[in-house]
């Protein structure tokens, strides 16, 4: 099989939305298309991607309970299926482990492992490890707001139900979840403001030392290993919340155009890219999304002990529902939380504007 690979780079899985479209019009659709997270749903919303609920039962080499939960219903719309699994990462904590050991702290690790890695447990070694002020200040903490459903989700909050009519980003749990991330910042000083971390990419704050601790998916694990020569590098899952070991859900997939003028082609490509032997390949730098993978990556991967505490997760990921309103709710979420983290509000007072907005999104 001859496969053309159509790449925009720079471009994010949302992004590409208008690209794709602006192809399927003038019918020069690609047949395949590499979607991620809602971007599926956004696509299968508007009509873009053929279901493949069909191809899957009629298809006796696909295996679709082998992709785990989490990695099935990302890909889903109305309990149909338009894309296959390929890559599930969930979030986990790189730590500088040099610093750990200087400021006779116990490893996180070992703390994981017995249930002990808790949100108290985690602060009182961010504390600990911050130090200094002004430009050489070293931060024992550091997370991104982008991927901030992330507290919601430690304590067992949601931004939505899967019902898709019931916010609940102004209830107990992901208040409680917000107000605490915003706290690293603006209480505790643990962890940079946007203006201290205005320009300085993130994962250079952490491969420097200025951070101690980074909370980031998985993704970004073979670089760390490979990169980091000036302490020892080691990861360990997110501080453990009312809702046990979890985390969010990235994920990404393939599906097929609805005017692919290779159907049957096409699925034969995203059939094996997203296979056994696809996967296996894949696995040398991420996390599969199918059981018999992830069994084989832990055994086999060099990577294996750094990636076990977010192998660990995966049958308690979380997303906030995937559907043909995600942009706007995504939206909402983005910029509402902006003054929680600045400390402007209190996060009962953010969410409380977040509900707001998103029962107008899902009542128009």
């Amino acid at each position: 099989m001859e496969v053309e690979r159509i790449e925009q780079v720079g471009q994010t899985f949302y992004a590409l939305l208008p690209t794709v479209q602006t192809m399927i019009a003038g019918g020069t659709a690609p047949d395949t298309l590499r979607v991620g997270n809602y971007s599926a749903a956004l696509f299968a919303a508007r009509d873009a991607l053929l279901p493949l609920d069909d191809f899957i039962a009629n298809d006796p080499d696909v295996d679709w309970d082998d992709f785990y939960p989490g990695a099935q219903e990302a890909m889903k719309l109305d309990g149909r299926i338009y894309a296959l699994p390929e890559n599930g990462e969930s979030y986990g904590i790189n730590y500088n482990a040099t610093a750990f050991a200087e400021k006779g702290l116990p490893d996180p690790r070992a703390q994981w492992d017995a249930g002990e890695w808790t949100q108290e447990t985690f602060l009182t070694a961010a504390k600990a490890l911050t130090e200094g002020e002004g430009p050489d200040k070293k931060f024992g903490f550091l997370f991104e707001t982008w991927n901030s459903e992330n507290w919601i989700f430690f304590e067992g909050g949601k931004v939505l139900e899967d019902d898709l009519t019931t916010v609940l980003i102004d209830q107990e749990a992901a208040i409680r979840g917000l107000q605490f991330a915003a706290d690293l910042v603006n209480v505790h000083g643990v962890a940079p403001n946007p203006a201290e971390l205005a320009g300085r990419p993130p994962v250079d704050l952490f491969q420097t030392g200025i951070a101690r601790m980074y909370l980031l998916g998985g993704w970004y694990i073979s670089n760390f290993v490979n990169g980091i020569k000036d302490f020892e590098y080691k990861t360990v899952g997110a501080p453990i919340g009312s809702a046990g070991k979890t985390s969010k859900l990235e994920i990404s997939g393939y599906a097929i155009t609805k005017d692919s003028k290779n159907p049957e082609a096409a699925w034969e490509f995203i059939k094996y890219i997203t296979g056994p032997e696809g996967q296996r390949t894949w696995s040398e730098v991420g996390m599969p999304t199918r059981n018999s993978n992830l069994t084989e990556f832990i055994a086999t991967s060099p990577y294996a002990e750094y990636f076990k505490p977010f192998v660990e997760v995966l049958t308690n990921v979380q997303h906030t529902p995937f559907f043909g309103k995600s942009a706007e709710i995504a939206d909402a979420l983005a910029r509402g939380q902006d003054p929680i983290f600045l400390g402007q509000v209190d996060a009962a007072t953010g969410c409380a504007t977040m509900a707001e907005e998103m029962r107008a999104i899902l009542a128009g």
